[in-house]
């Protein structure tokens, strides 16, 4: 798996060695877009899917903000949803599963109405807000 790894980011076209590479185990690591975008043409399906899934975060997003501004809101993306678009220009080479964004601590309960407002739903534990 190190040597596949490696080849991915390298650049290299075909993995060294003769092993095959472990297919669904980049899978499982979310690396499948990136290996595409290496020349890996079995996970062209992957990248498809993520970037998808990446348009449609994309929306969410656009719409929290849309939603916070118009309650006079504050917040700030943070990691992944901050990067992509950024320091990842293909949205691909940055799969995700979540959102994280940033909000005052005073104004909390007013984001949890407002994230409310557009079908969200709180999970988890109180402190974990």
């Amino acid at each position: 798996m190190r040597r596949f790894v490696a080849d991915v980011f390298s650049g290299r076209a075909e993995p060294a060695g003769t092993e095959p590479p472990p297919l669904r185990l980049l899978q499982l690591a979310h690396m499948a877009p990136i290996a595409y975008k290496r020349g890996h043409k079995a996970f062209q399906g992957d990248y498809a899917a993520t970037l998808i899934v990446a348009g449609r975060r994309a929306q969410v997003l656009a719409e929290v903000v849309t939603a916070f501004r118009a309650a006079n809101l504050d917040l700030a993306p943070i990691k992944g949803a901050a990067f992509v678009g950024t320091i990842y220009p293909d949205p691909a080479e940055r799969p995700m599963n979540d959102i994280d964004v940033l909000v005052p601590v005073p104004q909390i309960p007013d984001a949890m109405r407002a994230l409310e407002q557009l079908g969200f739903a709180r999970t988890g534990v109180a402190r974990k807000l």
